[in-house]
């Protein structure tokens, strides 16, 4: 990303709207240490690169089900 890495857009987008559905693709492994630098809200996924079709589909329709009803 040219002006903005993406902790600096998740931030933004998390003060916008708390509860945004993201999915986010890393090189770095999600788990544990990783993970808590991002950020532990149920609204922020994860897929790790590379990956495959599948796998990011199951990670929009985790995004999609933590999505608040109104």
């Amino acid at each position: 990303m040219p002006k903005k890495d993406g902790r600096q857009t998740l931030a933004e987008l998390r003060a916008r709207d708390p509860h945004l559905p993201v999915v986010l693709a890393s090189g770095l492994d999600p788990s544990a240490g990783d993970r808590a630098r991002w950020g532990t809200d149920d609204a922020t996924h994860f897929v790790a690169k590379p990956y495959s079709i599948d796998a990011l589909l199951a990670a929009i329709d985790r995004a999609m089900a933590s999505r608040p009803r109104s």
